[in-house]
């Protein structure tokens, strides 16, 4: 995969910008600030009985009774025929607060509008899941032990597999390329793993409008959704761990 330089900009602007503000991932650990805004919407709720409730008094009964904090853009809802009469009708017991929010959204949305929320300083804004979708960050994630693991474990099968090839392919990478056939194809398969397995249809690659990917020297830069990244860096967690 090559990059553009749009690409090159990009890492170093991620570069500077790490540096200054201590945002550039070698790991794939995000802040505890995160945990804790996962650790609310994790919360179990006992019972939740919405019949037939006006979506601003679900929204005020979950402040109220169970310190959501959450925060709703209203304009963005009204653009799309849903307001604060909307009906809500979501009956519920020990489900954790993102499940009642996940039913909430659904039946707010009436299968016509697809709503969603996202948790960021301690508040749980709710909107279409279109404007969330647009607001994208930029995250770094140095991938090349996995890469080095991966292409270790090729060297190896082929070795064994194939003596003669394997020779032939070790001599190529002393004369001519600093990244060898099988490192390129592990870094094509960790980024098809991204991709097909956090929100698929959000890549552009893949017709979507949201998210992208990138390699540069054993690094992805990858453009998503908090919420992906949050997938993405737990994704590259287990594989590092082999779990």
């Amino acid at each position: 995969m090559r990059l553009t330089l749009w690409g090159i900009a990009l890492l170093l602007s991620g570069i500077v910008a790490g540096v200054l503000l201590g945002h550039f991932f070698t790991k794939f650990d995000f802040p505890h600030r995160f945990a804790s805004q996962q650790n609310r919407l994790d919360t179990r709720i006992d019972r939740v009985d919405f019949q037939n409730v006006p979506l601003s008094q679900v929204i005020e009964r979950l402040n109220r009774d169970h310190s959501a904090n959450l925060g709703v853009n209203w304009r963005t809802l009204e653009s799309v025929g849903i307001d604060e009469n909307t009906s809500i009708f979501v009956q519920t017991q020990g489900l954790p607060l993102r499940k009642v929010l996940d039913l909430v959204c659904a039946d707010a949305g009436a299968g016509s509008v697809k709503l969603s929320y996202r948790a960021d300083d301690g508040i749980i804004f709710l909107s279409t899941a279109e404007e969330l979708a647009r607001e994208t960050t930029v995250h770094i994630y140095d991938v090349r032990g996995l890469i080095t693991d991966d292409h270790d474990l090729r060297q190896r099968m082929h070795r064994l597999i194939d003596p003669r090839r394997w020779e032939q392919m070790a001599k190529a990478r002393r004369e001519n390329s600093p990244l060898s056939e099988e490192a390129s194809d592990s870094i094509d398969a960790l980024v098809v793993a991204i991709t097909e397995t956090i929100d698929p249809d959000s890549w552009r690659d893949a017709g979507g409008t949201t998210g992208s990917i990138r390699e540069f020297g054993g690094r992805l830069i990858i453009i998503q959704t908090p919420e992906a990244h949050t997938q993405i860096a737990s994704l590259l967690n287990r594989l590092e761990k082999g779990t």
